[in-house]
Parts: C-alpha cells; sequence; structure tokens
C-alpha cells in the first residue's frame, strides 16, 4: 500500500516529492522488498503453473526492485547531502 500511494502521489503532486522523499524512502525500500518477496513466494508455489500468472509477478517483482533501488538512491543522495552538505570550491 505503500508503494501505490508513494507511486500516486509523485504523479499527482509532484512538487511534494521533494519535501516526502526523504522521509518515505526507508519504508518504500522495506515495502517494496516485501512485495518482492512475496512475489518470489507466488513464483515457487505448485498452483501457479499458467504462463501470464509467472509474467504477471515477474513484473510485480520488477517494479518492486525498480522502487527499492530509486529509494536506496534517494536515502544515499539525502545522506551525502547532509553529511557533506554544500561545497562550495
Amino acid at each position: 500500500m505503500t508503494v501505490i500511494a508513494s507511486i500516486i502521489v509523485a504523479f499527482a503532486r509532484p512538487q511534494w516529492t521533494l519535501v516526502w522523499w526523504p522521509v518515505a524512502a526507508l519504508p518504500l525500500i522495506v515495502a517494496s522488498l516485501g512485495i518482492w518477496g512475496i512475489g518470489d513466494r507466488e513464483l515457487t508455489a505448485p498452483e501457479v503453473g499458467s504462463r501470464p500468472a509467472k509474467w504477471g509477478w515477474r513484473f510485480v517483482q520488477a517494479l518492486a526492485a525498480i522502487v527499492a533501488g530509486l529509494s536506496a538512491v534517494v536515502v544515499v543522495l539525502w545522506f551525502l547531502a547532509r553529511v557533506v552538505g554544500t561545497w562550495i570550491s
């Protein structure tokens, strides 16, 4: 739910993302990895045998990995901005 709500807000109000994105990045990483794990479990389940179902779960996993990766980049950049600050050369 966190991932979906964040994506909707990012597209609906892009100016808000500069304020809340660093705060929401860590929960997005955790939620995305949880969603990826659910997809992994569903792919290994014996009842998922149809090709479209496997393709759908692979898409969910890819989307979750992209969101987690982008959120990790935001956390690293936010951390560097706080630690290093503005350098004037």
